[in-house]
């Protein structure tokens, strides 16, 4: 029958080997641990059998930076422990994502991060009077790779004390600010507005209680149409570092708390509720 002929062919078909794919994506390098803590520097903690990292970009191709935790006796055992400082190596080359990868003889293996990048490793402030901003990114595969851009213009808080009920802040305000720092809720609207006086060393503004708005915030502080950050990165977590403290018009409470977000950015948090009938 003509059948058998063609059920033949077909089972002859399925019997012979089927040819590796060209092209397929060589596997990932889960990382156990991967941040930008200081504005400069990327931390890796890969396992300890896999070559060394490098940084590859189409425009650039493959480089491989520094590695700080080579030969150093106080490094993690048990897992290649990496760290780059990134503004050294990328600043011969221009804005663009560099991927992390691991080369090898086959080509590049991704360095894969299986759980989502927390906020406060992925974004870093650059540090002041730098000319570079570095982000880590994580693709939806989990892929890691180095955002270099140029930074946005901000506005450097110098200190914040506080005295006599009133926090007490100085900021690097730019050339022709109005004076005036406005508190900014998640809305992009205007919650408050502080009133500042330019001296030599910057522009001095005050805030208590009364200027506290009613809703929880977070408000960011913004002087001349730019963002209030900190002066420099520290390498612990920034809302770690310690600001003063708001306080209400009686006893030891505590109205409103001073805040650094991950990205640097001074935000104002509402940590007690409105009494007295206030709207």
């Amino acid at each position: 029958m003509s059948e058998q002929p063609r059920a033949r062919k077909l089972l002859t078909g399925l019997r012979r080997p089927v040819p590796a794919r060209r092209g397929r994506p060589p596997a990932a390098v889960d990382a156990h641990y991967a941040g930008i803590l200081d504005g400069r520097r990327l931390w890796l903690a890969l396992p300890l059998d896999v070559p060394a990292p490098a940084l590859w970009s189409r425009e650039v191709g493959l480089f491989s930076p520094v590695d700080e935790h080579e030969d150093d006796p106080h490094a993690p055992s048990g897992l290649r422990s990496v760290r780059w400082d990134l503004e050294s190596a990328l600043a011969q080359h221009g804005p663009g994502t560099y991927a992390v990868v691991v080369p090898t003889p086959e080509g590049r293996r991704p360095v894969r991060l299986p759980t989502a990048l927390p906020e406060d490793l992925a974004a870093a402030v650059p540090l002041r009077g730098r000319t570079m901003q570095l982000r880590l990114v994580r693709s939806e595969a989990g892929d890691l790779a180095v955002d270099h851009d140029v930074p946005p213009p901000t506005v450097d808080l110098v200190s914040a004390a506080y005295a006599d009920g009133t926090v007490h802040l100085v900021l690097d305000a730019p050339a022709g600010c109005s004076g005036e720092v406005t508190l900014v809720d998640e809305s992009d609207e205007v919650a408050g507005v502080l009133r500042g006086e330019h001296r030599t060393d910057g522009l001095h503004c005050s805030l208590t209680a009364d200027d506290v708005p009613a809703a929880p915030g977070p408000f960011r502080f913004v002087a001349g149409g730019l963002p209030v950050v900190r002066r420099d990165n520290g390498l612990t977590d920034a809302r770690q570092v310690l600001l003063p403290f708001v306080p209400g018009p009686v006893g030891d409470d505590v109205v409103a708390q001073l805040a650094f977000r991950p990205h640097g950015r001074l935000v104002l948090r509402r940590t007690a509720p409105v009494t007295g009938g206030a709207a």
